[in-house]
């Protein structure tokens, strides 16, 4: 990665985030006509798209344009060959290439420009500053490495500028510690493992999944590991529900910071540690919400998220559904950054329980539900069949049959008597082969 042009492109980003919401409108809407303009001519499934639509790029001169497009999902991209999704005129030879987390199940390669990976990047950087990472912070993700090892190259890079040659006197740096010191501590591995090496590293900077990041604090606060004491901490790739959310705020003595991100999109949005609300890097990205019909949510609604990515060169993303659902908001947070907010994910939507007269329901009221029964450490809703569910759970302190019949009892007050649920009580609740842990599971 070019680092040097990674700068520039750093310095730009958190120059458009001090930007006014005017300006940050008229820049989409520039960006987005130079999107459909290249799609178009040089993506045959967007230029069929399009033509089936009635559309032509011209057409498209804001972002309320976009409704007259349909959507575009995972599944179609994923039936089409290569080169009907990719854009002409480029060397693909040079395109990055990412695998999705196959967390649906359907795993999908992406591809971007050197330019676009770029941006991202940048992105993800003025994210973490702005949510509080210092760049002499000692950083430990609870995570999968996925790379972002642009970032550390470029910070080398300042810590060169930063360096200066003395001769034989060997080389000094007018920094007091290291740029970009991140570990990353496996999720897969065991809690004592964690917690040794979080012990030994003392991160000034926390990230992990919730479900790797709970079991953590639990065990902070009950051993009282007051060592372990971040300045920061972030969640990703999960659902945060509020239980797990305030376990973890107790332990670590900080707000959790949600942050919301996607291989196809880099970083959607994050929650800013002045107000809590998710601001959306509006810069490089349209969000949508829209209803089953597909018409546009108002705000507050829950609905598909659907983006359009305004920097997707190599394979473009316009009106794409990424799996999940959430809301829009119209609150300003009171940080004054003019970026729009969202209200946190509610989760893939095939991690909603469907019932067989086709009701659906938000994984929330599950958790909400299951989190107030005693004695559970960890539980998981797979619904197998329209008719069909099972709840399993890992047991700890306080335990007993009652804790069973009290979440079929819990289940069955949300689903009705008609849906047959099985309560199997497990030793643990394997991840998926991302890394990731699903609360609430659909098979169907």
């Amino acid at each position: 990665m070019n680092t040097l042009s990674l700068f520039y492109e750093l310095l730009a980003a958190l120059q458009r985030k001090r930007w006014s919401a005017s300006r940050l409108a008229e820049y989409q809407i520039s960006r987005l006509r130079e999107l459909a303009h290249h799609a178009y001519a040089a993506v045959p499934y967007y230029h069929q798209l399009f033509d089936e639509a009635g559309i032509r790029p011209d057409d498209v001169r804001s972002p309320a344009d976009l409704i007259h497009l349909p959507i575009t999902t995972k599944a179609t991209l994923q039936s089409l060959p290569a080169e009907a999704i990719l854009a002409r005129g480029l060397d693909s030879s040079t395109f990055v290439k990412e695998l999705t987390s196959g967390s649906t199940g359907r795993p999908f390669t992406i591809q971007h420009t050197q330019g676009e990976r770029i941006r991202k990047s940048a992105i993800y950087m003025r994210m973490y500053l702005q949510v509080g990472l210092r760049l002499t912070d000692q950083q430990v993700c609870i995570t999968e490495d996925r790379g972002h090892h642009g970032y550390r190259r470029w910070l080398k890079w300042l810590e060169g500028l930063l360096t200066e040659e003395r001769g034989q006197n060997g080389r000094r740096s007018w920094l007091r510690s290291p740029l970009g010191r991140r570990t990353y501590v496996p999720v897969y591995e065991s809690l004592d493992s964690q917690l040794d090496q979080l012990c030994r590293l003392q991160p000034d900077f926390l990230l992990g999944y919730p479900s790797a990041l709970r079991p953590i604090a639990e065990a902070v606060k009950a051993r009282g590991e007051g060592r372990i004491r971040p300045r920061v901490v972030c969640t990703s790739a999960e659902i945060l529900d509020l239980d797990t959310r305030q376990v973890i705020e107790t332990a670590f003595g900080v707000p959790a910071l949600d942050l919301y991100s996607s291989v196809e999109f880099g970083n959607i949005a994050w929650q800013c540690p002045h107000g809590g609300a998710r601001h959306i890097n509006a810069d490089s990205l349209i969000v949508e919400v829209v209803r089953a019909d597909g018409s546009k949510a108002a705000p507050g609604e829950t609905g598909t998220l659907v983006c359009t990515d305004l920097d997707s060169r190599a394979m473009p993303f316009i009106r794409y559904a990424v799996g999940d659902l959430g809301t829009l908001t119209d609150v300003a947070c009171e940080c004054g950054i003019a970026f729009p907010t969202m209200g946190p994910v509610e989760g893939r939507m095939v991690d909603r329980i469907r019932r067989p007269d086709g009701v659906v329901f938000s994984p929330y009221e599950f958790t909400c539900s299951l989190e107030r029964v005693q004695g559970i450490v960890q539980y998981q809703v797979i619904q197998e069949t329209l008719e069909k569910l099972t709840v399993r759970l890992v047991p700890g302190n306080g335990f007993g049959p009652a804790a069973t019949d009290e979440v079929l009892a819990r289940c069955h007050s949300i689903l009705g008597e008609d849906m047959a649920i099985a309560v199997q009580v497990v030793d643990s609740i394997p991840r998926e082969p991302s890394g990731k842990f699903r609360v609430i599971k659909s098979e169907i």
